[in-house]
């Protein structure tokens, strides 16, 4: 025996989808969200974050290069145009000569390199962006550069932030001087934290 038909009138066609009205009303709820959120995002911290993990990814890429090529590394901090200059140094004699690869890698569009007026990761109030009781100027730039053995020549603090006013948005990159480690650092309200690799 056939299952039973439902009879619908007939001219009465079955609804398929949704109606402009329903649509409308959801578009605008979505709206009414996300008007709400996007002011309370943490976009400043989230660039910052971005551009210390840049720095901090150039800096133990430029000690690998040094410890894989057997040649030193020299890394300068171009502060007026907001990068960094790096040199593979296949003669060891910290001057970009011919031949010897150098590369430009800027910050994040919004964020630069700034002076903390909260005072470093290693205490003190920097005076400049950047500190180091054995930088070298090279090329008319403070520079570290990685050895060989995968040290560095002096010690390294540099700081960013893409809001000089907003005390979340501040992050610090810091070299080693033995090891040549690179650790990233986050500003909270009340101090310094070391951001997780």
């Amino acid at each position: 025996m056939d299952a039973p038909h439902r009879l619908r009138p007939q001219g009465i066609a079955e609804p398929n989808g949704f109606t402009l009205v329903e649509i409308a009303t959801v578009i605008v709820i979505i709206g009414l969200l996300v008007g709400f959120a996007i002011p309370r995002l943490p976009i400043g911290g989230m660039r910052s974050d971005a551009a210390v993990r840049v720095l901090r990814g150039e800096l133990q890429a430029a000690q690998r290069a040094a410890i894989t090529r057997q040649s030193n590394v020299v890394v300068g901090v171009d502060i007026a145009l907001n990068r960094l200059r790096i040199l593979e140094d296949t003669n060891n004699d910290e001057v970009a000569n011919n031949g010897e690869r150098v590369r430009m890698r800027p910050l994040e569009e919004t964020v630069r390199f700034r002076v903390p007026a909260m005072g470093g990761v290693e205490g003190g109030a920097p005076s400049q962006p950047y500190r180091g009781s054995n930088l070298r100027q090279r090329d008319g730039l403070p520079s570290v550069v990685f050895r060989r053995d995968g040290s560095a020549s002096s010690d390294l603090e540099l700081y960013v932030s893409s809001s000089a006013t907003e005390v979340n948005s501040w992050r610090g990159v810091v070299v080693a001087p033995s090891t040549g480690r690179v650790d990233a650092w986050r500003r909270s309200t009340a101090d310094w934290r070391r951001m997780r690799p």
